[in-house]
């Protein structure tokens, strides 16, 4: 049962969660920015290399009417339009372009290959770039297998590769086109700015050709025509010939053929293996028979050589099935394999259509731009001058690390402190009072503060007097309403600390009532009172129980006032049996008449039921939670079962409470 509870965060709380986590918050927050620090330099650097043209005005800005010869006018134009420049910079980005240069350089000249170097640091480097690149491309080629990615080609992937590295920009307020390339020799940076430059004033040239340009234009159109329909008419003659319709839809559903087979094999396969075991179980059962066959076995050996012959026959139809099934698979993946080539071919196919296409627009709409043009082809004008050729730094212009550092830095410590609340979301346990009042009806009857020093053996349940005087206290108003009590110290599950706060809590009642004071060690499954009080354990609650010993004679003197105690008795070697409830009923009876105070260290109770079975005949139950240890769900379930079992439940006592702020923030909060 969750009850409202007040659930304001204040800053007091923030710092406790921030000091909580601190050690998890410190390596995330370590890692991440030593994983940003490694990465910049395992970067390889960008080498820039930058050049700059100026577009003139020339005859091929000059806008030309449509009109009949007749009727034409040369018009002067005073300068370029915005819309120039920026056809000019499409121009120099397209694709097109892109090609040719990586068709001029090559591959190999681009990517080189990278010697190793003779310094440590850059061999650390090389042997981690190889390595990351080994694991890109298995990753790239699981996502081909599985059709989540596009294979390209070698020749597309460095043309993806120089566009993305390329930018090309107008230079403010002038008529002047900033070319620029990052790569990662500076060498290879400026044949790349130049190679495109020159290409694309080839290219420019061609475009905005006057001389002949008509013919020219309409002869490109015809090409690309011609080869367009060439394009087409392959793509068609493929799709009729392997009867494409939908090659997606074909493989998706061959691959969801063969799935089903495949079952279907797996099927099989399970069915042989049980046939087979049938067979050798009924080749048992036979000869098991033929070595004492009597008269009245007769009808069960025919019956069982019946179904003998009976799943011979099915053994037999299973693995001819089974070649059948593997013969189908071998004739699905072999089908898969072929349309999976296709479809690399019709892709091919289908990016040359979209690029004649692209052509075919371009020359066509040029054609009828250039339609009366040869009147100005005696006065061309070359629109383009390089005014600052290709010129690459020798320092590296990028990744610029000092910045990448800052904003990993700032990144670390955002993701850190979002890592307080995940985790605190995340965090089930109960932290704190407020939690257990939240999350069940028991009252919180006292906090006991984490020890942060180690104890040894003797001292480790030296909890501090003042918080089990406080427990003490607030018990004592419950327990003085008898003569005698027997007050059950239980917890959810392990390691919560009951026996340390039963131990000093039965201290703590006989110091300050001056009475006789009984602890018993009821934890069958992990005994500790005879470890603390330094005795053995020949004789206890188990040999009692059992009648195997007097209860005199399990009863031992403690070295404080008042305080007695009874171990859990030896159970080595033996299989412990739960209490039973009328046993431990007549022992608590008879022990009430000797002792006032009677406190019993249970088991957990979501682990053994011992705890459930003493906890109605108990006068009180005392339940331990350990801060940060105990889910509230594990809590509820044991709030649950004593109620169930109609335990006098007192409340609880929350174990280990962590005060993680220093003292000195804690006061200024």
């Amino acid at each position: 049962m969750e009850k409202q509870a007040d659930s304001t965060f204040s800053i007091r709380d923030f710092f406790y969660l921030l000091f909580l986590y601190k050690g998890r918050i410190f390596f995330f927050f370590f890692v991440t920015l030593l994983s940003v620090v490694i990465g910049q330099f395992m970067i390889v650097d960008s080498y820039e290399a930058k050049a700059k043209i100026l577009i003139k005005m020339g005859r091929e800005t000059i806008p030309l009417s449509s009109l009949p010869s007749s009727q034409q006018q040369v018009v002067s134009a005073a300068g370029l339009r915005k819309e120039d420049i920026k056809s000019e910079i499409e121009i120099i980005q397209n694709q097109f372009i892109i090609e040719r240069v990586v068709s001029r350089l090559g591959i190999k000249t681009l990517f080189p290959d990278d010697e190793e170097p003779e310094s440590a640091f850059g061999r650390i480097k090389y042997k981690v770039k190889f390595f990351l690149t080994d694991i890109i491309d298995n990753v790239k080629q699981v996502l081909y297998e599985l059709n989540l990615k596009q294979k390209l080609s070698d020749f597309e992937s460095t043309v993806i590769t120089v566009q993305s590295a390329l930018q090309v920009k107008q230079v403010e307020s002038t008529d002047v086109i900033e070319i620029s390339v990052m790569w990662f020799y500076p060498e290879l940076a400026n044949k790349i700015v130049d190679a495109i430059i020159d290409e694309y004033m080839k290219h420019h040239a061609e475009i905005h050709q006057v001389s002949g340009s008509y013919e020219f234009f309409q002869e490109q159109v015809e090409l690309i025509g011609a080869r367009l329909a060439k394009s087409e008419a392959k793509l068609n003659k493929l799709k009729t010939e392997h009867n494409i319709i939908s090659l997606d839809n074909q493989i998706e559903l061959l691959l969801h053929q063969l799935s089903i087979l495949k079952g279907e094999y797996k099927e099989t396969l399970s069915n042989i293996a049980q046939t087979e075991a049938s067979i050798a179980e009924l080749k048992k059962q036979i000869d098991s028979l033929t070595e004492n066959i009597t008269p009245n076995m007769e009808e069960v050996m025919k019956e069982a050589e019946t179904q003998l012959f009976e799943h011979n026959v099915n053994i037999k139809a299973l693995y001819s099935k089974k070649r059948e099934q593997e013969k189908q698979i071998g004739n699905y993946e072999l089908e898969l394999e072929k349309l999976n080539s296709l479809q690399l071919t019709v892709h091919q196919l289908e990016r040359d259509i979209k690029n004649d296409e692209d052509n075919y627009n371009l020359y066509l709409m040029k054609l009828e731009e250039m339609r009366i043009t040869s009147e100005l082809d005696k006065e061309r004008i070359i629109n383009v001058r390089l005014i600052s050729p290709a010129v690459a730094s020798n320092i590296p212009a990028g990744p610029r690390k000092m910045l990448v550092i800052g904003l990993g830095l700032a990144i670390a410590l955002i993701f850190s402190l979002a890592l307080v609340f995940l985790l605190d979301f995340m965090d089930h346990s109960i932290k704190n009072a407020d939690d257990i009042s939240k999350y069940t009806a028991l009252p919180v009857l006292a906090t006991i503060t984490e020890q942060k020093k180690a104890f040894k053996k003797r001292n480790r349940n030296k909890i501090r007097i003042n918080e089990i005087g406080r427990l003490k206290n607030n018990l004592s108003a419950l327990m003085s309403r008898k003569k005698h009590f027997a007050l059950m110290v239980c917890s959810s599950k392990r390691y919560e600390g009951n026996t340390s706060i039963a131990i000093n809590l039965a201290r703590e009642l006989a110091y300050t009532f001056s009475d006789r004071v009984l602890l018993i060690d009821a934890n069958m499954y992990n005994p500790l009172l005879h470890d603390y009080f330094k005795t053995e354990a020949p004789v206890g609650l188990l040999q009692i129980l059992q009648k195997k010993s007097t209860i005199a004679a399990g009863i031992k003197r403690a070295e404080y006032p008042n305080l007695y105690f009874i171990s859990s008795g030896n159970n080595k070697g033996r299989i412990i049996e739960p209490i039973k409830d009328l046993a431990f009923k007549s022992l608590l009876y008879k022990l009430k008449t000797t002792f006032k105070f009677i406190v019993i260290d249970a088991p957990p109770v979501s682990q053994y039921s011992d705890s459930l079975v003493m906890a109605p005949l108990a006068d009180g139950v005392l339940v331990i939670t350990r801060a940060h240890y105990t889910k509230r769900e594990t809590l509820q379930k044991t709030e649950e079962q004593l109620k169930i079992v109609n335990a006098n439940i007192l409340g609880i006592v929350l174990n280990m409470k962590k005060h993680t702020i220093p003292k000195f923030l804690y006061n200024m909060l």
